[in-house]
């Protein structure tokens, strides 16, 4: 009897265990493997349920005869069975299909009224709420950042192999991946980077590289721009920048002008609800988003946020756009979790294009204040350590948040093979030349290859040979020359410059050059070489060239980037050419001119990034204002040369009204004090070509102007669409607006002509001189037009009072 209880206590139990047996897993998103936060849980037949934890992992009770139901906002509900639960505990929901247009198209078509309408009554509460939820309002933060940037090419096949074009790396095509993406595609570069990032509000930001890596291209200075502060996109902010053009976040204040909102999902979670707030543009030409985001009825935080660009937003070479960020709650705030950012670059449509996917991973975030100021406010915001390059593959082992999957890991592999073969040699040479001029040797380059034929009024036919060295002959040290022959004068013309290297990560150097050719001295430094062939093809005047042989020594010091000095000591003499001539007010014509000079330099452009490859250094601009200044010393030397001092300064900036457009302004000013002859004077920048110059007063001729003191504006207003979208034509070839106006102000002395008389064609300004206009670009996403007038200084019969000039300029 005793055993038969005992018996039946056990079966009693065994069966309710059975039936009653606890169950663990995580909720985390099919794709970006991102746990899915506050996720609900529900026994479909029993009614009992549970709430997913900030991790979204759960426990509930099991039964065995049961569907299990799990559901998120802006997931699709997923059912399973008891039986077909994975063993492993994860539970992978997938994103609902986002068919944004249908569901708005759909809402009645009588106007909503704002107040009453609760979609504006949400966003309000989240733009309410963006100063405690704005990670950037915090008083301090650190955290640790993995940055993981692929390059693709997209829309291959099984015959891109096979092609001429890409026959020689065919195995970087063998196996496209044809699933994670709209257009099949073949990885062709990688990069990662590990770094701490600090933020102090009111003091700065800072990022310290420890791991970097990449496939394909060697060039390190790219790290510095791959990390949290370089690639920021912000969405509490008003605007966020995108390929230099503002894009109004749909969180902006007054965003309701340029944005549609509508609730389309909500989930109650326990006390908490969740909203999804779907938004698209008002007119899908402008420079607005589409997408929606996730929030709770609590915080008003951001949970999660996709933003896409329209179709037909006025944006060049951009078929797809997408950014993806996923938030996670720390300390009761809402930071940045994972970001995934898809770009498909297409030139045209069915063309071979590429993906850049970036994807991001905050970890370990900390608010306890650990640096000092000091660290915060030295002006190098990217420090990369050394041992970033030398062990990034073992740093990047430890870092990584999870694994390289084995098709990224052959992505290192298959590019840095490609990257060796002969022919990918050639195709980055060419790439090279077209952009810098010259085609690299080994040891060598020859060019520019533009200059190699010319003609002007002076020589006739000119041909020129030149090359420069490369760090593979000497690592410090570039040699860099050129020999050109006029067939008309019969002159051979030649330079030199020697150039000694003491740093490359804060640019520094020594450099001799001597000089012994023809030169135009009022061309701006934006205007075409003069020997460069498309000079001799666009000009509208014939230039005034002076025989110049110059020597001279500069020793350049960079203290940060964009901040750096110069000291330049020069000799020249200058030899007056054709229509040019030097003479004196007694009527005496002095055969050349002889000047010493001692020139102090420098330029503060905060935070103004470069990319360095080899001898070579590219500016990617800075967002905030540059300021260059010189100031020069004449001195007088055994009775040869001038003594006089010269004071000049050139500030620009651009200025963004969000979607009413940009303003860019250039300010420049000068003084010389002491008498000096015409070619030291303040020579005005004209432009002798039908090709734009933004740099110069483009209907004004060179050698028109000088002054001894002056002062210049350049202004241009670029509406970037904001008119032209309205217009049915201009906004369907996306053609955009801008007007501008340049002006100049300038005295001239009578004394400077007791040294040397103006020549004819040069004089004072007789007034302010002005040239407005308006113009078109983003013709055929390559062509700008400018329509230009001259406003004053127009008695003369050989003025130009009106003219048309073009330029190519492609651009987002």
């Amino acid at each position: 009897m005793l055993v038969r209880k005992i018996g039946f206590i056990i079966l009693f139990f065994a069966s309710v265990f059975s039936k009653a047996q606890n169950l663990q897993g995580t909720i985390i998103d099919s794709i970006t493997q991102l746990q899915i936060p506050f996720a609900n849980i529900v026994w479909v037949g029993h009614q009992v349920g549970t709430i997913a934890d900030l991790n979204g992992e759960f426990q509930i009770i099991k039964y065995n005869n049961d569907t299990l139901s799990f559901s998120a906002i802006g997931y699709q509900e997923l059912k399973l069975h008891s039986k077909d639960l994975p063993l492993s505990g994860l539970i992978l929901l997938t994103k609902k299909n986002e068919v944004l247009g249908d569901v708005q198209i759909k809402v009645k078509k009588r106007r909503r009224k704002r107040k009453q309408d609760k979609a504006y009554i949400l966003h309000q509460a989240i733009a309410k709420n963006r100063i405690n939820n704005d990670l950037k309002k915090k008083p301090y933060y650190d955290c640790e950042v993995y940055n993981k940037i692929e390059i693709d090419l997209n829309n291959v096949d099984s015959n891109t192999q096979n092609l001429l074009l890409f026959k020689p790396i065919a195995f970087v095509f063998q196996n496209p991946d044809t699933v994670s993406l709209k257009k099949s595609f073949s990885p062709v570069f990688l990069s990662e980077g590990f770094s701490n990032y600090y933020y102090k509000k009111g003091i700065g930001e800072k990022e310290v590289v420890k791991a970097s890596k990449n496939a394909g291209i060697n060039i390190p200075s790219i790290a510095k721009y791959t990390g949290n502060i370089h690639t920021d996109f912000n969405i509490y902010n008003n605007y966020l920048r995108i390929f230099q053009k503002q894009f109004v976040s749909p969180l902006a204040k007054g965003s309701w002008l340029s944005y549609k909102y509508f609730i389309t999902d909500s989930l109650k979670s326990g006390d908490t609800t969740f909203y999804r707030l779907d938004f698209k543009p008002r007119r899908e030409e402008d420079l607005a988003f589409e997408g929606y985001l996730i929030t709770d009825n609590k915080s008003h935080g951001l949970n999660e946020i996709t933003l896409n660009i329209p179709d037909r937003c006025n944006i060049n070479f951009i078929e797809e756009f997408n950014i993806k960020q996923k938030y996670v709650l720390k300390d009761s705030v809402w930071v940045l979790e994972y970001e995934s950012i898809l770009i498909d670059l297409n030139p045209g449509e069915k063309n071979y294009g590429f993906y850049i996917q970036k994807n991001t991973h905050w970890m370990n975030y900390s608010f306890n204040e650990k640096k000092p100021d000091a660290f915060f406010t030295s002006a190098q915001k990217t420090e990369v350590k050394d041992s970033a390059y030398q062990h990034g593959d073992v740093l990047l082992e430890k870092y990584r948040p999870k694994k390289l999957e084995a098709s990224e890991k052959s992505i290192y592999n298959n590019v840095d093979s490609a990257m060796n073969t002969r022919y990918l040699k050639i195709i980055k040479n060419l790439s090279l030349m077209a952009y810098t001029g010259y085609y690299p040797f080994k040891y060598w380059e020859y060019g520019p290859y533009y200059t190699t034929y010319s003609f002007n009024n002076i020589e006739g036919k000119r041909v020129r040979v030149g090359f420069q060295t490369t760090q593979d002959l000497l690592k410090n040290w570039r040699i860099n020359s050129h020999i050109a022959h006029g067939f008309g004068d019969k002159i051979t013309k030649y330079r030199g410059l020697i150039t000694k290297f003491y740093g490359f990560d804060k640019w520094r150097f020594f450099e001799f050059e001597h000089l012994n050719d023809y030169k135009t001295l009022s061309a701006s430094d934006n205007a075409f070489q003069e020997d460069n062939i498309l000079a001799s093809i666009t000009r509208r005047v014939d230039p005034k060239y002076t025989h110049t042989i110059r020597s001279r020594f500069v020793w350049f010091h960079e203290w940060y980037n964009g901040i750096n000095n110069s000291i330049e000591l020069k000799t020249e003499k200058l030899v007056p050419l054709g229509t040019l001539n030097y003479k004196t007010s007694n009527d005496e014509f002095v055969d050349n001119l002889r000047t010493y000079t001692l020139k102090l330099g420098g330029r503060f452009a905060l935070d103004e990034k470069f990319i360095r490859y080899g001898f070579r250094r590219l500016s990617l601009s800075t967002r905030n204002p540059r300021l260059d200044y010189n100031y020069t010393y004449g001195m007088k030397i055994n009775d040869f040369g001038y003594e006089f001092h010269k004071l000049e300064f050139d500030i620009a900036d651009r200025y963004f009204f969000g979607f009413f457009g940009f303003l860019d302004v250039k300010l420049l000013g000068g003084k010389i004090w002491g008498k000096v002859p015409y070619p030291l004077l303040l020579n005005h920048q004209g432009n002798d070509s039908y090709y734009f110059d933004n740099q110069a007063f483009n209907l004004m001729n060179p050698f028109e102007f000088a002054s001894d003191q002056y002062v210049s504006a350049m202004l241009k207003y670029n509406f970037n669409g904001l008119i032209s979208n309205r217009l049915p034509y201009f906004k369907r070839l996306k053609i955009r607006t801008f007007v501008f106006a340049n002006g100049v102000y300038g005295i001239l002395n009578s004394n400077h002509e007791n040294i040397i008389l103006l020549p004819n064609g040069l004089s004072s300004l007789n007034e302010p001189y002005l040239e407005t206009g308006f113009g078109f670009d983003n013709i055929f996403k390559l062509i700008r037009l400018d329509f230009i007038w001259r406003m004053t200084n127009i008695n003369s019969q050989q003025v130009q009072t009106f003219g048309v000039t073009f330029d190519l300029v492609p651009n987002f």
